[in-house]
């Protein structure tokens, strides 16, 4: 008998290779307002089911499947602002196809190629002149494989309910010129380090104001306050690109407990790696350098 590892891996594989195929056929299709519908669904259903099931796959796996959600969020996102060009067209969603049949088994590249642009046109709409003001464009084309997790809609107004919108402000760092692709994961995760909602990414920073890191961009918190349960904290880290090492790691952390939120202005201590989810043992970094956000608790 197959072990249920193995099992859920491959019942998973099938269904989101299923959501995959369904979303491009809808766009060769033409049919762009259900193609749109079904990539969403798609991009959301993996990312939930990788909450649950990421122990299953390997590191390489984590990423291509990554770089997939990111990939079929931009094509939604093309398709939703057809008069601003096409950041991935059809062509290069169907080269994924291959990779979706056989991503447990994938060994050749990233069937697409994902750059910088790609990141300003499904996120925040900024011109380029601000969102690379920080740092030489070559520098960032020359590492194009660094992908991180898209932010993610405001959650639809429910009676009763409030929403949570966090505006990242900057944050303090030594030398933070000489950083490349900075950006600050922001999730949400319970007493034991457990993510309870997708991890989004504030990647792309406006400018350099030493010693800080501008961002000025809004997360998110995909949950209503009332449904988070006590013990959880929201975490925010600060990661950047080696490119030597060719690989992407965190450079300090900090985090805002669930029972401390409310609405008005934040300023976080910083604390060294390695990330403490358990919020034990802590060491703050030696220079009083902080994480600046606002919060908006709202209906």
């Amino acid at each position: 008998m197959m072990p249920a590892r193995f099992s859920n891996k491959g019942k998973l594989a099938i269904k989101w290779n299923s959501l995959f195929i369904q979303s491009v056929d809808l766009d060769r299709w033409n049919r762009h307002t259900e193609a749109v519908a079904q990539y969403e669904r798609c991009a959301s259903v993996i990312d939930n089911d990788l909450l649950q099931y990421q122990s299953l796959f390997t590191n390489e796996q984590l990423s291509n499947l990554k770089r997939l959600c990111s990939c079929v969020r931009v094509r939604a996102t093309t398709l939703k602002n057809k008069n601003d060009g096409e950041a991935l067209t059809l062509t290069e969603m169907q080269h994924l196809i291959p990779f979706m049949k056989s991503f447990t088994s994938w060994k050749a590249p990233f069937p697409v190629v994902l750059h910088p642009h790609h990141y300003e046109f499904s996120d925040t709409r900024s011109s380029a002149s601000s969102t690379r003001s920080w740092a030489d464009d070559e520098e960032i084309l020359s590492t194009p494989d660094v992908v991180g997790q898209p932010l993610l809609p405001m959650l639809p107004a429910t009676p009763g309910k409030h929403r949570l919108t966090i505006r990242v402000h900057s944050i303090g760092v030594n030398h933070p010129e000489k950083y490349i692709q900075p950006f600050i994961a922001v999730s949400l995760k319970d007493d034991i380090g457990l993510s309870i909602t997708p991890d989004q990414d504030v990647r792309w920073p406006v400018k350099i104001e030493k010693p800080f890191v501008v961002f000025e961009k809004d997360v998110e918190i995909q949950r209503y306050v009332e449904n988070i349960y006590k013990g959880c904290a929201i975490y925010f880290e600060l990661k950047y690109y080696r490119k030597k090492e060719k690989l992407v790691t965190t450079k300090c952390f900090t985090f805002l407990e669930v029972k401390a939120i409310k609405s008005g202005p934040f300023t976080l201590a910083l604390f060294k790696t390695p990330v403490k989810y358990t919020k034990r043992h802590l060491a703050p970094i030696s220079k009083p350098l902080y994480l600046r956000v606002d919060l908006s608790v709202h209906d």
